[in-house]
Protein backbone atom coordinates (compact mmCIF):
# COMPACT_ATOMS: atom_id res chain seq x y z
CA UNK A 1 0.00 0.00 0.00
CA UNK A 2 2.52 2.70 1.17
CA UNK A 3 3.91 2.40 -2.79
CA UNK A 4 0.25 2.88 -4.18
CA UNK A 5 -0.02 6.07 -1.59
CA UNK A 6 3.50 7.30 -2.83
CA UNK A 7 2.46 7.08 -6.83
CA UNK A 8 -0.54 8.71 -5.66
CA UNK A 9 0.79 11.70 -3.98
CA UNK A 10 3.05 12.12 -7.20
CA UNK A 11 -0.03 12.27 -9.44
CA UNK A 12 -2.07 14.61 -7.15
CA UNK A 13 0.23 16.09 -4.93
CA UNK A 14 -0.60 17.39 -1.00
CA UNK A 15 0.22 15.52 2.00
CA UNK A 16 -0.50 11.90 3.66
CA UNK A 17 -1.71 11.56 6.77
CA UNK A 18 -3.01 8.56 8.33
CA UNK A 19 -5.73 8.35 11.63
CA UNK A 20 -7.17 5.45 13.30
CA UNK A 21 -10.48 5.26 13.96
CA UNK A 22 -12.52 2.12 15.90
CA UNK A 23 -16.03 1.41 14.38
CA UNK A 24 -18.39 2.09 17.28
CA UNK A 25 -21.80 1.52 15.83
CA UNK A 26 -23.16 0.60 12.80
CA UNK A 27 -26.87 0.98 11.91
CA UNK A 28 -28.66 -0.29 8.32
CA UNK A 29 -32.11 0.91 6.81
CA UNK A 30 -34.25 -1.60 4.92
CA UNK A 31 -32.45 -0.76 1.91
CA UNK A 32 -28.58 -1.49 1.22
CA UNK A 33 -26.68 1.83 0.18
CA UNK A 34 -25.14 1.33 -3.75
CA UNK A 35 -23.84 3.77 -6.52
CA UNK A 36 -25.68 7.11 -6.54
CA UNK A 37 -26.59 6.96 -3.04
CA UNK A 38 -25.99 10.53 -0.77
CA UNK A 39 -22.91 10.24 1.93
CA UNK A 40 -22.72 12.84 4.66
CA UNK A 41 -19.27 13.21 6.64
CA UNK A 42 -19.20 14.46 10.05
CA UNK A 43 -16.02 15.08 12.50
CA UNK A 44 -16.38 16.18 15.59
CA UNK A 45 -14.12 16.24 18.47
CA UNK A 46 -14.52 16.24 22.32
CA UNK A 47 -12.63 15.96 25.58
CA UNK A 48 -11.44 12.23 25.58
CA UNK A 49 -12.33 11.51 29.07
CA UNK A 50 -15.84 11.80 27.93
CA UNK A 51 -15.99 9.59 24.63
CA UNK A 52 -17.71 6.93 26.91
CA UNK A 53 -20.29 8.94 28.01
CA UNK A 54 -20.71 10.85 24.93
CA UNK A 55 -21.32 7.89 22.95
CA UNK A 56 -23.92 5.89 24.73
CA UNK A 57 -25.56 9.07 24.59
CA UNK A 58 -24.68 9.08 20.60
CA UNK A 59 -26.48 5.02 20.76
CA UNK A 60 -29.79 5.86 22.69
CA UNK A 61 -31.08 9.50 21.95
CA UNK A 62 -28.72 10.55 18.56
CA UNK A 63 -29.21 7.19 15.94
CA UNK A 64 -33.28 6.81 16.63
CA UNK A 65 -33.41 10.70 15.21
CA UNK A 66 -31.09 9.65 12.88
CA UNK A 67 -32.91 6.83 11.69
CA UNK A 68 -36.63 8.16 11.88
CA UNK A 69 -36.07 10.78 8.45
CA UNK A 70 -37.24 9.43 5.44
CA UNK A 71 -34.49 8.10 3.19
CA UNK A 72 -32.34 6.76 5.76
CA UNK A 73 -30.25 4.08 4.63
CA UNK A 74 -27.02 3.38 6.79
CA UNK A 75 -25.01 5.14 9.37
CA UNK A 76 -21.28 4.40 10.66
CA UNK A 77 -19.52 5.83 13.87
CA UNK A 78 -15.96 5.59 13.57
CA UNK A 79 -13.85 6.90 17.26
CA UNK A 80 -10.20 7.54 18.35
CA UNK A 81 -10.89 7.40 21.89
CA UNK A 82 -7.05 8.78 22.91
CA UNK A 83 -7.93 12.07 20.82
CA UNK A 84 -11.30 12.31 21.11
CA UNK A 85 -12.05 12.59 17.61
CA UNK A 86 -15.28 11.60 15.61
CA UNK A 87 -16.38 10.41 12.05
CA UNK A 88 -20.26 9.98 11.14
CA UNK A 89 -21.03 8.99 8.07
CA UNK A 90 -24.71 8.39 7.04
CA UNK A 91 -26.11 7.26 4.10
CA UNK A 92 -29.28 8.85 2.47
CA UNK A 93 -30.88 7.94 -1.21
CA UNK A 94 -30.54 10.75 -2.73
CA UNK A 95 -29.32 14.43 -1.62
CA UNK A 96 -32.92 16.28 -1.23
CA UNK A 97 -32.83 13.09 1.97
CA UNK A 98 -29.56 14.07 2.89
CA UNK A 99 -30.18 17.75 2.93
CA UNK A 100 -33.52 17.41 5.02
CA UNK A 101 -32.10 15.40 7.77
CA UNK A 102 -29.10 17.93 7.77
CA UNK A 103 -31.61 20.25 8.41
CA UNK A 104 -33.11 18.50 11.04
CA UNK A 105 -29.71 17.52 12.66
CA UNK A 106 -28.88 21.42 12.93
CA UNK A 107 -31.68 22.18 15.03
CA UNK A 108 -31.00 19.05 17.40
CA UNK A 109 -27.21 19.69 18.14
CA UNK A 110 -27.79 21.69 21.34
CA UNK A 111 -27.57 18.84 23.98
CA UNK A 112 -24.25 17.39 22.23
CA UNK A 113 -22.97 20.61 22.28
CA UNK A 114 -23.28 21.23 25.84
CA UNK A 115 -21.32 17.89 26.29
CA UNK A 116 -18.46 19.50 24.89
CA UNK A 117 -18.56 18.18 21.70
CA UNK A 118 -17.63 20.42 18.95
CA UNK A 119 -18.69 20.02 15.26
CA UNK A 120 -15.67 20.13 12.75
CA UNK A 121 -15.63 19.86 8.70
CA UNK A 122 -18.61 18.83 7.37
CA UNK A 123 -18.84 17.35 3.52
CA UNK A 124 -21.38 16.02 1.24
CA UNK A 125 -20.16 12.60 -1.25
CA UNK A 126 -21.35 10.34 -3.44
CA UNK A 127 -21.38 6.82 -2.75
CA UNK A 128 -19.49 5.48 -5.93
CA UNK A 129 -19.59 1.78 -5.43
CA UNK A 130 -20.35 -0.88 -2.65
CA UNK A 131 -19.44 -4.18 -1.61
CA UNK A 132 -21.72 -5.59 0.85
CA UNK A 133 -21.54 -8.99 2.03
Amino acid sequence: MDGARQEALGILGGELTIEDFEQVVVEMGDTPPGPGSALMVQRASMDPAKVEDNLSFFKSEVVPRIKANPGFIGLRNLVNREAGESVVGTVWADTASLRSALAQGQQNRQPAIDRGVTFGDMSEREVLLTDLP
